[in-house]
């Protein structure tokens, strides 16, 4: 007994290489590419922030790091790339358990 295979998609029937082909597409649909350069042009961190008070402390010890983070005035850091990341929690004795990237 053979089995025939039905692929449907939106309620039309499909070729299997265009199931494969459309759905493969609608896997990736919104989900954000963590490898993409684009990703990270911008990222902000809660965890390392600073108190206000503290941000000319914390951008002088990120300069003679060589870390390349930015301190902004209300303490939030502007991380702009995941090596720069790296570099800052490295330098802070930070380990993020969360991090998959």
């Amino acid at each position: 007994m053979k089995y025939e295979i039905k692929h449907t998609l939106d309620g039309e029937r499909v070729s299997e290489k265009e199931f494969k082909r459309r759905s493969r597409a609608m896997k990736t649909e919104g989900v954000p590419n963590l490898s993409r350069s684009d990703h990270w042009r911008k990222h902000e961190s809660f965890a390392m922030a600073c108190h206000p008070s503290q941000v000319s402390e914390f951008n002088e010890l990120a300069k003679k790091a060589g870390t390349g983070v930015v301190y902004r005035p209300d303490g939030m850091p502007v991380i702009t790339g995941k090596g720069m990341k790296r570099k800052e929690e490295k330098h802070r004795s930070m380990y993020n358990k969360d991090d998959y990237s």
